[in-house]
């Protein structure tokens, strides 16, 4: 299987637990992996026989940034959700960071990974 990337997408959003996340924002950083045969364009070299990974861009920031929510599972989980829908991809991986915790003394990121099929996600 053939694999897209779209690496440090930067996005500000009001995702988190406590109200002062939800509130403030903050910023997050996204890596997906987009899973799909991508050999007819190797052989065409013709966007309209790949994923034009603009689209799936567009879909990411728009899902994500669209309504807050307590938790990045479930922010990653709605990504999923819409790029399925609309891109012709059979797994995505999604690794969500959130940059600067609001936890007292830790300087690093605290980040979720997942790895999904189609049918896990719509159950086709």
């Amino acid at each position: 299987m053939d694999v897209i990337r779209l690496d440090k997408i930067d996005l500000f959003a009001y995702h988190g637990v406590t109200p002062q996340e939800r509130e403030a924002g903050q910023h997050f950083m996204l890596d997906i992996e987009l899973y799909t045969d991508i050999s007819a364009a190797g052989k065409s070299d013709d966007l309209a026989t790949t994923l034009d990974y603009s689209t799936a861009y567009h879909i990411i920031a728009d899902t994500f940034c669209a309504e807050p929510y307590h938790l990045l599972e479930r922010a990653a989980w709605r990504v999923l959700e819409e790029l399925f829908k609309g891109l012709p991809v059979d797994e995505i991986g999604i690794s969500v960071r959130k940059v600067a915790p609001p936890i007292p003394g830790f300087t690093g990121g605290a980040e979720i990974e997942l790895v999904r099929t189609r049918e896990e996600v719509l159950g086709d």
